[in-house]
């Protein structure tokens, strides 16, 4: 914040995972995010067991408070402007921060009402946003729509730090209290929050079993692959050739975490790379999910530049392994 860069924070639950199975551009908007942390103790359990270990979940919240206790301590001050909310939240939340001493302070409030995306991008709401100077930008409107709210104004917006807590604004409203400490740690907080908003059991039954088919038809079958495949991992040679305006990366084997470097480096410079680039995967009989995270990052990060990142070559088994690990449906989405 103090740099004022862009930073666009995602902070993905069950519910983010549920509906992302159905929506390739909530999916995108994670995989362009610059900061991603999980925000449910699921996502915690499902890395372990996929073989992509998490080392805690980090609450949007928790994250917040750390924000503000930083700046406290250090006597600093981040505006903050809000953006969404249930009726009278906003501004309940707006009252008891706009002259509060903790590190953050409100410095304007809007509610655009109902509507879709499009209505609620109107050029004078981005300039009443823009206009507030503010450094961090909580926008709470649904998941769903706040991140594709984010995606569609990311450019347009000049506030550095983006991101959709809607559940933040409601504990600074004071209309929901977050759980006890310990309930957080034990990663029952969800029953905490179905005590305090009733309503909230129905979204987590529904997101339950838009998952629970998953594990068979994808988290157990990548689970199987992923044995099979660690036992083949060697050391690999990852390259990257230049060919007119596109560029070739290649490897051969099966690449895991070892390779990281390697791809890293390969990553840096094909990331300027103005032409198409083709990841051709002829010679790979494996890829584990430290490097399946790095394509998807890559391809994301060059979208953004309006450059195009192509899969060439998947072999018919590699293809069932990257499907079964979510790649396969993740690489489409990293290309919106």
């Amino acid at each position: 914040m103090r740099a004022r860069e862009r930073l666009f924070l995602s902070t993905p639950n069950l519910n983010f995972l549920a509906n992302s199975l159905s929506n390739p551009a909530f999916r995108a908007s994670v995989l362009h995010s610059d900061l991603v942390v999980a925000d449910g103790a699921p996502l915690v359990m499902l890395g372990r067991l996929l073989g992509a270990p998490l080392p805690e979940r980090v609450a949007g919240s928790d994250l917040i408070e750390r924000v503000a206790a930083d700046l406290q301590a250090e006597n600093a001050l981040a505006k903050v402007f809000l953006f969404g909310g249930r009726s009278g939240v906003g501004a309940r939340a707006h009252e008891k921060l706009k002259d509060a001493a903790t590190g953050l302070r409100s410095v304007g409030f809007l509610n655009p009402g109902f509507g879709d995306v499009a209505t609620m991008s109107k050029p004078s709401i981005i300039e009443t946003i823009n206009a507030s100077g503010a450094d961090f930008l909580l926008v709470a409107l649904g998941a769903e729509k706040g991140q594709a709210w984010i995606m569609a104004n990311r450019h347009a917006l000049t506030i550095p730090v983006l991101s959709h807590l809607g559940a933040v604004i409601d504990f600074w409203a004071g209309s929901i209290a977050r759980a006890p400490k310990g309930l957080q740690r034990s990663g029952f907080e969800w029953a905490w929050r179905i005590a305090q908003e009733p309503a909230l059991w129905r979204r987590y039954w529904r997101d339950f079993w838009k998952i629970a088919p998953q594990l068979a038809t994808h988290f157990l079958p990548w689970r199987r692959d992923r044995l099979e495949g660690l036992k083949e991992l060697a050391p690999v040679a990852l390259a990257l050739e230049t060919a007119g305006a596109g560029a070739r990366l290649y490897g051969r084997g099966a690449i895991g975490a070892a390779a990281l470097g390697q791809w890293r480096d390969l990553a840096r410079r094909a990331l300027p790379i103005n032409g198409p680039l083709s990841i051709d995967l002829r010679e790979i009989s494996f890829v584990d999910l430290d490097i399946q995270a790095q394509i998807l990052l890559l391809a994301a990060a060059r979208a953004d530049r309006q450059a195009t990142t192509q899969l060439a070559n998947v072999s018919p088994a590699l293809r069932r392994q990257l499907t079964h690990s979510g790649f396969w449906a993740a690489m489409h989405a990293a290309a919106l």
